[in-house]
């Protein structure tokens, strides 16, 4: 989907021109743009880059300058202690890990030095003789180097670190009820284009970049999963996290998964019933910003791309509101978009990567990439953040729903558009494989896709077509309901299918899709 060029079917193309002629949507985005100080020396003494006040969606400009290496803060200042939330989400659920990440981020060296605790209490009814953590971060050759770890008591434990997987006997072992204490000392060093976290020219991005207790199944244990050519591997409990950032460069502008402050020298951000924390940083992020009631939506554009940050600002809105609607409340109260350089999006509780590709092919029509991704990506925080799965085992939990979330979008924001959505995102194609695949069936970006993503987009429509349109958006609503907060298996999703098919025979159709 990078960089690739493809031959449009002729009626799409008609179509094209058709709607630039005619149909073109108006836009109610009022922009504000503040205009920056003349060098980098005038803004470090004004002292501020605050946007208008009233500018209901903002464009802050960030001057791109080379930071001094040998000014910056070498000593650390603990940062103060969270307050806890009175109110964590989802409410019904009680949560067994907290995690404290007080990070040191080195912009010109691309590091950080992180200090990190997680707390653990046992909620299985099984006495546990070990403790499993996943760091993605350790797969990258030379970008995770554990300094120091303590489990519970033990200074120097026992423990083994391979293939981003840390296991390690317990000294005691943990009973039903009792709680764990670990902390960590790592050096992260990303890498130049890398993904899910790296760098270039003009940002620094993270997303998986910290070790995380793996999910805990009684009678089969600890979940983990060997690293995959195509698709995700993680499978995320909910957890609360209290993070802290100090950066020693004044001009960095950061997105972050949660809404973020400062505290002291540090910027703060919680969050309670996440699955996940993520954010980036660059000096020249453009951001632009909307909100209706407690949802703030932010997109953060890289130069010259703010055109398509609007664009992409005005989809997740339109999407989100949508998918409320549509599938029924979720936790957040911000979302953020950040344009990165690596290849196609990733998603996180919170926010998601989009590849700068898809803001610079924009061309002011939402027969786009950019509009179909960015609203895929949103259909995540229902399925991926709110309900979870195992992304290895079961990628078309939240793959196949996201996509057909994109015909849902279509169809409530552009329903003109949908047949085009059709032919040109799947048809042309010609998909093949089985929908419940797992990861490590493929071998080529483009063959997952066709079977996890597009073949689940006919099988969601065909059901449509057996049970009715409006049945099966009771079945995707209903399904969220049950399963937010959870970690959803297939046989969750077929269960509560089942109250919604009523004399509706769907087994040549799932044999047709599923193995």
């Amino acid at each position: 989907m990078k960089s690739q060029k493809y031959n449009w079917p002729i009626h799409s193309v008609i179509l094209s021109l058709l709607i630039l002629a005619s149909c073109s949507q108006p836009t109610t985005l009022v922009v504000h743009e503040s205009q920056p100080p003349a060098s980098a020396s005038a803004r470090l003494n004004q002292g501020t880059n605050a946007p208008p006040a009233s500018a209901s969606i903002q464009i802050t400009k960030q001057i791109a300058t080379e930071f001094p290496t040998e000014t910056r803060d070498k000593t650390y200042t603990p940062p103060p202690q969270p307050e806890p939330s009175p109110t964590p989400y989802p409410a019904s659920v009680s949560l067994p890990t907290q995690y404290l990440l007080r990070a040191m981020f080195d912009y010109p060296a691309h590091k950080l030095s992180v200090h990190e605790e997680i707390t653990f209490t046992n909620q299985s009814s099984e006495t546990l003789a070990d403790v499993v953590i996943v760091i993605d971060a350790q797969r990258v050759e030379g970008g995770f180097q554990l300094v120091d770890l303590q489990i519970g008591s033990e200074s120097s434990p026992t423990y083994s670190l391979a293939a981003g997987v840390l296991s390690a006997p317990l000294k005691a072992e943990l009973d039903p009820g009792e709680t764990l204490h670990i902390a960590l000392n790592y050096d992260l060093k990303i890498k130049y284009g890398g993904s899910p976290s790296g760098f270039n020219e003009k940002q620094a991005y993270f997303g998986d970049w910290y070790p995380y207790l793996a999910a805990y199944t009684p009678r089969k244990g600890w979940v983990t999963h060997p690293a995959s050519q195509v698709g995700e591997t993680q499978v995320y409990p909910l957890a609360n996290y209290d993070v802290y950032l100090k950066a020693g460069e004044d001009l960095l502008k950061f997105a972050t998964s949660l809404p973020a402050e400062t505290a002291g020298e540090w910027l703060h951000f919680h969050g309670e019933g996440r699955r996940n924390v993520s954010w980036a940083a660059s000096p020249f992020f453009q951001l632009l910003e909307d909100s209706s009631g407690k949802m703030t939506y932010k997109v953060y554009t890289l130069p010259g791309d703010e055109d398509s940050g609007k664009e992409a600002l005005r989809t997740i809105r339109q999407a989100y509101e949508l998918f409320t609607t549509l599938y029924g409340p979720i936790h957040l109260n911000q979302l953020s978009v950040v344009e990165v350089g690596f290849f196609d999006g990733m998603e996180y509780d919170g926010l998601f990567f989009l590849s700068q590709d898809y803001f610079q092919q924009y061309r002011g029509n939402p027969m786009s990439y950019l509009t179909m991704l960015s609203a895929h990506e949103v259909a995540h925080q229902w399925w991926y953040a709110s309900v979870a799965n195992d992304q290895a085992d079961e990628p078309w939990l939240d793959e196949t729903l996201c996509i057909y979330s994109e015909v849902l979008f279509y169809q409530g924001e552009y329903p003109y558009l949908v047949d085009w959505w059709w032919a040109f995102r799947a048809d042309r194609f010609e998909p093949q494989g089985w929908v419940n695949s797992s990861v490590y069936e493929f071998s080529s970006f483009r063959s997952y896709v066709n079977a996890v993503y597009l073949r689940g987009a006919y099988f969601m429509r065909e059901l449509s077509r057996k049970i009715g349109e409006a049945k099966l958006k009771e079945f995707m609503k209903a399904y969220h309901l049950e399963m937010q907060g959870e970690i959803a298996q297939g046989r969750d999703f077929w269960r509560i299918l089942a109250h919604f098919l009523s004399e509706v025979d769907i087994a040549s159709l799932s044999k047709d899709y599923f193995h």
